[in-house]
């Protein structure tokens, strides 16, 4: 077993690759997530990765560190139980929604998985969530304190166009807060 000042310094160092993973452009590290608290109104950000083992990596190791009650032998059981619900997916399958899913229900208490994909889908999939954000992005470039309205909702929801890539992404990192 580690020793404190060892589990310490791992903590640190995954919170150290949280903050930079969600500062990470998404334009060179297209695999993503959006997590938060794991309670209503909380707060939350997207973590951006090379590939999408990174990101696995990111969700199964990292994530777990960000819960701060956890003590070592918790955080270590944590780890190991969303390590072991990937193993039910192989490579090239765990961005589907039923790895989604699971890894929902394992984070649920702790954690709030609330999108996984690229950036791609972010910009152009018409799934709920992805719309929503993007609806919000330009209802907040319309008016900065307003959301999306339902009858505005398909037009704002549309794919990210290229002239907008770069405020999206000045969006995304600011969104959650």
């Amino acid at each position: 077993m580690p020793s404190e000042s060892d589990a310490e310094r791992a903590r640190a160092d995954a919170m150290k690759r949280l903050e930079a993973t969600h500062e990470a452009d998404p334009r060179t590290s297209p695999f993503g997530y959006f997590s938060g608290d794991d309670w209503e109104g909380g707060a939350g950000m997207f973590h951006w990765f090379e590939s999408e083992d990174a990101l696995m990596r990111g969700i199964t190791q990292d994530l777990p560190s960000a819960v701060g009650d956890l003590d070592e032998d918790e955080l270590e059981e944590y780890r190991t139980e969303l390590a072991s619900v990937l193993q039910t997916f192989p490579p090239g399958k765990r961005l589907g929604s039923k790895c989604f899913s699971a890894l929902q229900d394992a984070l649920s208490g702790f954690q709030s998985l609330e999108w996984m994909g690229t950036f791609t889908d972010l910009c152009k999939s018409m799934d709920g969530w992805s719309s929503k954000v993007r609806a919000d992005f330009r209802a907040m470039s319309d008016d900065d304190d307003c959301e999306a309205e339902d009858e505005d909702l398909a037009q704002s929801a549309r794919p990210i166009e290229s002239d907008e890539v770069d405020e999206f992404i000045a969006y995304v990192h600011a969104y959650g807060f």
